[in-house]
C-alpha cells in the first residue's frame, strides 16, 4: 500500500511539474510587439514567407503587416514575451522561427542555444524567412523566473517601399523546472507518508 501511496505521489509530481506548453506566436502565449499585442496576419507573401506550420503563425506590428499590397516603412520591432511569468517560474525551451527582415534573439536571465541571430543589423534583407534558405532556425534555452525573451526584427534599412513585409512566426513549447525548494517540500511530504504509515503499523 506505501508504494502505491509513492506511486501516486510521482504521478501527481510529474503531471504539475515539467509538462510542456506551447510558447508559439498566435496562440495564448502573450507576444507583444513595441509594447502592444502582436497581430495575427492573414496575409503570408506567397512564394516569399514559409507557411505557417505546426501551432503557429505569423505575427506582425499592425494588421497590415505582412500584406505585400500595403507594407511598412523600415524600422526596428521588438517582439517579447515574459517567458517566467507565463511558464511561472523558472524552465527550458525549445523553438523553431522565422522572420522578415533580421533578428537578434536575447534572453533577460537565462541562456540561450541555437541560432540566436539571422542576418545582420547592417544587411538585414538575408532570408531568414525562405525554406529555400533553410528557414525555419532552431533556438533554446533556459530561462530564470524574471525571464523576458526578446526579438528584435529589422525591417529594411533603406527607403520605404510599398511592398515591403515584415513578421515573425514562431513555434515551440517549454516547461517549468520546480525550485530545489520545491522538491524538498515534496520530499518531505514522501518522508512524512513514510512516517505515519510506520507508526500505524
Amino acid at each position: 500500500m506505501f508504494l502505491k501511496s509513492l506511486l501516486a505521489a510521482a504521478l501527481l509530481a510529474t503531471s504539475v511539474f515539467g509538462a510542456p506548453m506551447t510558447i508559439s506566436t498566435g496562440t495564448a502565449a502573450p507576444w507583444l510587439v513595441n509594447g502592444n499585442p502582436v497581430v495575427v496576419e492573414t496575409t503570408i507573401p506567397t512564394g516569399i514567407w514559409i507557411a505557417n506550420f505546426g501551432d503557429g503563425s505569423w505575427v506582425g506590428p499592425t494588421a497590415s503587416a505582412g500584406n505585400p499590397s500595403i507594407g511598412l516603412a523600415p524600422g526596428t520591432y521588438t517582439y517579447t514575451l515574459n517567458i517566467g511569468a507565463y511558464f511561472g517560474g523558472a524552465g527550458s525551451f525549445s523553438l523553431q522561427y522565422a522572420t522578415d527582415n533580421s533578428v537578434a534573439w536575447t534572453l533577460s536571465a537565462g541562456s540561450l542555444g541555437g541560432t540566436t541571430s539571422c542576418g545582420s543589423v547592417l544587411s538585414p534583407d538575408s532570408n531568414c524567412f525562405q525554406s529555400s534558405a533553410g528557414a525555419p532556425r532552431t533556438l533554446t534555452g533556459n530561462f530564470a523566473s524574471n525571464s523576458i525573451l526578446t526579438a528584435t526584427v529589422v525591417n529594411g534599412t533603406t527607403t520605404p517601399v510599398a511592398n515591403n513585409p515584415t513578421g515573425l512566426l514562431v513555434v515551440g513549447t517549454g516547461s517549468d523546472v520546480p525550485e530545489p525548494s520545491t522538491y524538498a517540500m515534496f520530499g518531505m511530504g514522501i518522508a512524512a507518508i513514510a512516517f505515519a504509515r510506520s507508526r500505524r503499523k
